[in-house]
């Protein structure tokens, strides 16, 4: 069985289906969708909204109803808001608001010292019903889970015949005629280095010879 909660905000009112379970609501077609941005900052207007997933979004002020879906970063600073957290969601909480918040999982909250008014519900398990949601299903944003064991192709060598096959036989080394060292010197030859004769400095003409002698 199901029950119709309205909330009065600011002498206006509009309701969100709920089930006997607190922790399950209906996000109700007149929500707008705030998509993912570096940031959106809005004024909110007595009505609904539904922050899509890895969204960040700033009230400014006003009085709304907040649905944050996963990976979300909500900030109000003023006003009057009831706040539906998924898990992995954040709120961070102005010192002028009065809030009524619904979570799951760990809370992810920053609030000031002092505050007007807060009330928090742990929800073991918080649902979102999409059948009346606007057509924009932001909900669809979610990053896919990554698979557990994914799998890596590796492409075929386009070249196969550059690498010789596994079993092949070690390449011989090529042995140039650069590579190979020059003949011995017979013990009985006897290379004198060569010898340079410069002329002194002055002379207008300077030479130097050098000779090498085997003997």
């Amino acid at each position: 069985m199901k029950k119709y909660f309205v909330f009065w905000i600011s002498g206006l009112a509009f309701s969100v289906v709920q089930a006997q379970d607190p922790c399950q609501v209906s996000i109700p077609s007149e929500a707008e969708a705030i998509f993912r941005s570096p940031l959106a900052e809005k004024t909110a207007r007595d009505q609904a909204y539904w922050i899509c997933n890895g969204a960040k979004v700033v009230f400014r002020s006003g009085n709304g109803l907040i649905f944050a879906e996963r990976g979300t970063k909500v900030t109000v600073r003023f006003g009057t808001y009831t706040i539906y957290l998924k898990a992995g969601a954040e709120l961070i909480l102005g010192t002028r608001s009065e809030t009524l918040v619904y979570y799951e999982g760990p809370l992810n909250v920053q609030r000031p010292a002092f505050n007007f008014q807060e009330s928090y519900t742990n929800c073991p398990n918080l649902v979102f019903d999409y059948s009346q949601a606007p057509a924009t299903d932001c909900a669809r944003e979610e990053e896919p889970p990554l698979p557990e064991n994914p799998v890596v192709e590796v492409p075929q060598n386009p070249y196969p015949s550059t690498f010789p096959p596994a079993d092949a036989p070690p390449a011989r080394p090529e042995v140039n005629d650069f590579d190979t060292l020059p003949p011995p010197v017979p013990d009985d030859q006897h290379i004198i280095p060569p010898q340079v004769q410069v002329v002194p400095y002055g002379n207008p003409l300077i030479t130097a010879t050098a000779r090498q002698q085997t003997y």
